[in-house]
């Protein structure tokens, strides 16, 4: 991650961190090394949130002690080969290990994230296939590369193997940023009565309406985001799974967002200087690193497309979207994501300008970083706040001698948001199968192996013979009868 010494930093090192591990690393130690290098270090309270390289008799033990003593209560996996063997690069969890993984977090309380992006092997068949084909073909190759119905093929199979059991899982999906995907995901949660809960990111909802108000055109889904002409813009939106240019689909998500508690707001957020994309990338478009900086424009930039723009918010559903459902998914509710006595005191002073000053934009994201949102006349802004009580930013800038008060949260598992709801549909669910009364069958059975009088099997019996599957009355003729007889005896009763 990337600090500043401004408001955003807050941002910037709050919430749930995800906690890369390599594939045949202890994902106990990673969280541990985390844990150790931002000691003293963060501005507001942070958690961890490990990502599974791989799911094996180890990983299993290690989620217990992470749960026990490291207070984790999320894990990160993803889907993409069904296949005996776990690709070591993508980390991607064969669907035999994903069932696996979620049987053992249904049994420690842990909830399980998915990103809802496309399998790793086809991202990588269709890649190969591309740069075959196409040799100079640039950053829209990851445009072309991660199919949108593929997208909501990964909710299906998670939410196959999450509840088609006896042990259901709760389950939330991540990086919900095409409507193949929401689709899936709205289909799948009422079916499996609410036991899904979905993310989306800031950039699916607002890049698309950035860059239709930085022109006085109609949004040109051909001529933007990785299909731009300028190869440094085209490359800063490369991320997985790719944003796509649809206002409408924007709109749909603030209406979701609005309406109920099935989405709440991420950032996905993973800032990557231009000049590094190039570095990696511009020989290879494969190898263009992904990620957006989305973090710090998080809040400011969601108030503005939702609350100041007609986008269906209010106040208080902007609230329950970035603070208060996802305080409730990790069981930190009423801790955080609630002003009351025995909270926290974390607080936001919002305050409303004219109009953000361009440089108070520009640092929104670091130096060196394409900002997706540059299109947008941002107002509001948070302009005090409180962590525990004590003020540590005012007027965008960090108090000093506040800047280490962040702790770390250790977690509870069970989260009452998602798992109070299992326990409850958990009680009426019918447990076992119910015998079902069966005459005992009293007829013929087939020797699958006849021998001869000399106890050798005879070679007509390698294949079919004819009375065992032929049911047509004799003096009538079947239909393949003729047929048949290649594979029996010889001859036609018909």
């Amino acid at each position: 991650m990337v600090a500043f010494a401004s408001f955003r930093r807050l941002h910037d090192y709050g919430a749930i961190n995800t906690v890369y591990t390599e594939s045949d690393a202890s994902v106990l130690e990673a969280v541990e090394q985390f844990q150790a290098s931002c000691a003293g270090k963060f501005a507001c309270d942070y958690a961890a949130c490990p990502r599974l390289p791989r799911f094996d008799a180890e990983i299993s033990q290690q989620l217990e002690k992470l749960v026990v003593s490291k207070g984790v209560c999320m894990v990160q996996l993803s889907m993409g080969y069904s296949s005996d063997l776990e690709n070591p690069t993508s980390n991607a969890l064969t669907e035999q290990s994903v069932y696996r993984a979620f049987r053992r977090c249904r049994q420690l309380g842990i909830l399980p994230m998915v990103p809802a992006t496309a399998p790793a092997y086809l991202v990588d068949a269709l890649t190969n296939d591309l740069l075959s084909s196409h040799p100079t073909i640039g950053p829209e190759l990851h445009y072309h590369n991660h199919p949108e119905s593929a997208e909501g093929d990964t909710i299906l199979n998670a939410c196959l193997n999450a509840f088609h059991s006896e042990q259901a899982c709760p389950l939330l999906v991540t990086r919900i940023q095409s409507a193949a995907a929401l689709n899936a995901f709205l289909e799948q949660r009422s079916k499996c009565r609410g036991l899904i809960f979905g993310q989306t990111s800031i950039g699916a909802i607002a890049a698309p309406l950035a860059v239709a108000a930085a022109s006085d055109m109609p949004l040109q889904p051909e001529e933007c985001f990785t299909k731009s002409k300028d190869w440094a813009i085209a490359a800063a939106y490369v991320c997985d799974p790719p944003l796509r240019p649809d206002i409408k689909f924007s709109q749909r998500l603030l209406a979701q967002m609005a309406a109920t508690d099935e989405l709440t707001l991420g950032s996905a957020h993973c800032a990557i200087r231009t000049d590094v994309r190039a570095a990696f990338g511009l020989e290879n478009s494969a190898q263009i690193p992904k990620g957006v900086a989305a973090l710090g424009c998080r809040l400011p930039v969601l108030w503005y497309c939702g609350v100041e723009n007609n986008g269906g918010m209010d106040p208080c559903s902007f609230v329950r979207v970035v603070s208060t459902d996802p305080a409730r998914l990790i069981n930190a509710y009423p801790r955080k994501g609630r002003i009351a006595v025995g909270s926290d005191a974390d607080i936001i002073v919002w305050s409303r300008h004219t109009e953000m000053e361009d440089d108070a934009v520009q640092q929104l994201v670091p130096a060196g970083v394409h900002n997706i949102f540059s299109g947008l006349k941002l107002h509001s802004r948070p302009d005090l706040v409180f962590l525990r009580g004590c003020l540590v930013v005012k007027d965008k800038n960090l108090i000093m001698e506040q800047e280490a008060q962040g702790k770390y949260l250790h977690l509870k598992p069970f989260s009452q948001m998602a798992f109070s709801r299992l326990n409850a549909l958990e009680s009426c669910w019918v447990v076992g199968f119910p015998k079902i009364p069966r005459e005992p069958y009293a007829g013929k059975v087939v020797d699958g192996k006849p021998k001869t009088d000399d106890g050798t099997e005879p070679k007509e019996s390698h294949y079919f013979r004819k009375e065992h599957y032929d049911n047509v009355p004799k003096g009538t003729s079947g239909q393949f009868g003729s047929i048949l007889t290649t594979c029996g005896e010889s001859g036609n009763d018909g």
